[in-house]
């Protein structure tokens, strides 16, 4: 049995509201646990990651999730998520209030960037799961989701009631499916995804590194399908990680975890991935 404890944090952009998922028995380590952007709040699609901080916790390992200042029941404002301006502080100031002195650290894409940047400056912190980390890419994530359905599964998903809102309230959201749909009718060419290097390069190889220098171990978990893969593949083809880096393959859409198999063979590499670090 594990109990949950919801709290607030104080952090510089505003209250951040966070879940400790504790197992009977907790010892000195915890795992933070942190979304994609597209997740927004803690308690995404299927409670995919409500999910997996409850079944790491049953292992014995206390772990806390928490929604990005902006979304969800936290505070503060957010104008949209950019994969070259992690949140790096909430991670800092969530991290700081687990009771804990060992730290394991896992994100998803957006996530994976935040946290990233967050362990090399907490040294409590001795392991890292990078679950869909960006890389450079030529096409837009949208470009790259349409590319693998048909047109009128593509509409179909743009017009549900759900999506249709989110595409009329977020004007981001919107340019993308509208140019998405264009692409898949062949009126529009792929359009560039404004991700910059530095995004990796920067705080990504060179930070990655660093923390296999002092010892914290570090994870990379990819869906076969994801576009961060193929990118991925792309990018370590002219520059190799350091060898020590551990890398993962699910089969499936991870990135957006499209499916519920995906999502449960995602939660399970993650326990394995945490239970083998301990």
């Amino acid at each position: 049995m594990i109990k949950e404890e919801a709290y607030f944090v104080a952090s510089t952009e505003g209250p951040l509201f966070a879940v400790l998922a504790t197992p009977d028995s907790p010892g000195d380590r915890a795992m933070v646990l942190a979304g994609g952007g597209w997740t927004g709040s803690s308690s995404n699609r299927n409670s995919v990651l409500v999910r997996m901080a409850r079944e790491v916790a049953d292992t014995g390992l206390g772990t806390v999730r928490f929604d990005w200042h902006g979304t969800g029941e936290s505070g503060g404002t957010l104008d949209r998520f950019r994969l070259d301006q992690p949140f790096v502080d909430d991670v800092i100031a969530v991290a700081g209030s687990v009771p804990a002195t060992t730290l394991a650290l896992a994100g998803i894409c957006f996530g994976a960037l935040s946290v990233l940047g967050a362990a090399v400056a907490l040294p409590e912190v001795d392991h890292v799961v990078l679950i869909s980390l960006p890389f450079p890419s030529p096409i837009t994530k949208t470009d790259h989701k349409l590319d693998r359905l048909t047109l009128d599964t593509a509409i179909r998903m743009v017009t549900r009631p759900a999506v249709l809102r989110q595409v009329v309230t977020n004007r981001d959201l919107r340019t993308a499916a509208v140019a998405g749909v264009k692409r898949k009718m062949g009126l529009a060419r792929s359009r560039p995804l404004t991700l910059p290097a530095r995004s990796v390069t920067d705080l990504g190889v060179s930070t990655i590194t660093a923390l296999l220098e002092r010892g914290t171990r570090v994870d990379l978990v990819f869906g076969e399908q994801d576009l961060e893969y193929s990118t991925y593949l792309d990018y370590t083809a002219h520059t190799p990680l350091p060898p020590e880096v551990a890398v993962s393959i699910i089969p499936g859409d991870v990135s957006n975890f499209s499916t519920l198999e995906a999502q449960r063979r995602t939660i399970d590499t993650v326990l394995g991935l945490v239970n083998r670090a301990r």
